[in-house]
């Protein structure tokens, strides 16, 4: 009786199955297939990406590759009435339930030194934005006295939290703003969290045991949107006095 050999090409059903579902999980998780390729030890995923915030649109920041950006960074400008009263800032908005940073006072980021831990024992702020610096009398502040704890020109990390399929992670990413004339601007300097829910990491951490490093765009990005101030959020960019 002749047999006709099976080709080692052709797997069971059951075993394309399951590819199939582990495939669609790893795309579902924005790492495709590079989580295939990650040491199953990681625990802090590093990117040494360099973005400018200058633009008044909405640049989402997405460290972990999610189908939704958890953050929104952005540049603002004000000068209502008169041409002496004016004001510009960056702030980060909170995209997603469960994202938040660690905030100084009320909607006021935090400038975290190198070192510094970030994790539950942090006061984060988990709705609305944030102001990293502003500038102008519009906020009642100058170069030296403003709202948001960025000094301008000294470069210092956002602790950050947000959600990786409905469980809580922690990162930084570290930013400086500079002051140029009446406007702001920002610049992000890589960026890292840690791949263990719950799990604190520490601001400027890059390298350890088991760390991965990952290149530009590959995990995280920052996407050009319509606007940076959502229509519901307009109303909180009034001072309060």
């Amino acid at each position: 009786m002749k047999r006709t050999a099976r080709a080692p090409s052709q797997l069971s059903e059951s075993m394309h199955k399951r590819l199939s579902a582990y495939t669609l999980a790893a795309s579902a998780a924005g790492v495709g297939v590079l989580a295939l390729t990650m040491p199953a030890e990681a625990r802090i995923i590093y990117s040494p990406q360099t973005i400018k915030i200058d633009s008044p649109e909405c640049t989402l920041f997405n460290p972990a590759g999610e189908l939704k950006a958890p953050f929104c960074f952005g540049r603002i400008f004000t000068a209502p009435g008169s041409g002496s009263i004016w004001g510009a800032a960056i702030i980060v908005g909170l995209d997603t339930s469960g994202a938040g940073f660690v905030t100084a006072a009320s909607n006021s980021a935090a400038a975290l030194k190198r070192g510094k831990a970030i994790g539950s024992m942090d006061r984060f702020q988990n709705r609305g934005l944030g102001y990293l610096a502003t500038s102008g009398p519009f906020f009642g502040g100058t170069s030296n006295n403003h709202r948001g704890g960025f000094q301008f020109g000294h470069p210092a990390f956002l602790g950050i939290s947000f959600p990786i399929r409905h469980r809580n992670h922690y990162g930084w990413a570290r930013i400086t703003i500079h002051h140029d004339g009446e406007a702001l601007y920002g610049v992000i300097k890589g960026y890292a969290y840690e791949t263990i829910p719950n799990k604190p990491i520490v601001a400027g951490k890059t390298h350890g045991k088991d760390d991965v490093s990952v290149e530009p765009a590959s995990l995280g990005h920052l996407v050009t949107g319509a606007s940076a101030i959502p229509d519901w959020r307009r109303s909180e960019l009034v001072p309060s006095h």
